[in-house]
């Protein structure tokens, strides 16, 4: 790790406001191919979308970039799984539920079409990867990789990942169940309220997002060292 703090923290803000826009960017021309996506006056949305999904882009990348860094601190790219991905769970959750909140119950009160369940998962798989492979080579600073090979090995760690445990929690969702549908979500914000359903639906998807993020970040380190030691 260096000893400066300015690495870490220009490249969790910069990944975070790229990944932002390729998740933003694919989502929403998804969105555009749904029936009714037209009536929504997009003079008026779309800086608000624009500038809403780049504060979040920010504020996400600096708090995995955050979190990830003061847990490897110490040890550096030598950092274990389960310290790297708590690291990267707390600073989620610390810095993404409140504008996910916000974001979350906003949108419910726009007469507009649901974005669909798997557009939003899949576009935020995609952001994810691209934030993992912008980042995580500032963990692993030693000389022996060049930046082009460290890029090259973080994006195949994060698809890596986004493939294999994307597509595990997927499957076990959809045999389980465990994916509400659209009706179901909305009686569930009329039960408790939207704003409550609006926190915890954030809080878990921070989290589950800070789980990807680390275990993505372990798996590029872990490669980037069995490289270097070769």
């Amino acid at each position: 790790m260096p000893n400066s703090p300015r690495p870490w923290l220009l490249r969790s803000l910069f990944a975070g406001f790229v990944a932002a826009a390729v998740g933003v960017g694919v989502g929403w021309s998804n969105y555009f191919a749904l029936p009714g996506a037209m009536r929504i006056d997009w003079s008026a949305m779309l800086p608000v979308v624009v500038a809403f999904g780049g504060l979040c882009g920010l504020l996400t990348g600096l708090g995995l970039g955050g979190g990830m860094s003061w847990v490897a601190r110490k040890d550096g790219a030598d950092v274990g799984a389960v310290r790297l991905t708590v690291g990267a769970t707390v600073g989620a959750v610390l810095a993404c539920t409140v504008p996910a909140t916000l974001g979350i119950a906003g949108f419910a009160h726009v007469n507009a079409p649901y974005a669909g369940t798997a557009n939003i998962l899949g576009s935020t798989l995609l952001a994810s990867a691209t934030f993992v492979a912008l980042f995580a080579p500032s963990l692993h600073r030693e000389p022996g990789l060049r930046w082009l090979p460290r890029l090259g090995l973080a994006t195949g760690a994060s698809a890596l990942t986004t493939t294999t445990l994307g597509t595990l929690v997927w499957l076990l969702a959809d045999q389980l169940a465990l994916l509400p549908s659209f009706p179901e979500m909305a009686m569930a914000a009329e039960r408790i309220g939207l704003w409550r359903f609006s926190a915890v639906v954030a809080a878990g998807l921070c989290a589950a997002l800070g789980v990807f993020m680390g275990l993505a970040t372990w798996v590029y380190l872990t490669v980037a060292l069995a490289v270097q030691r070769r």
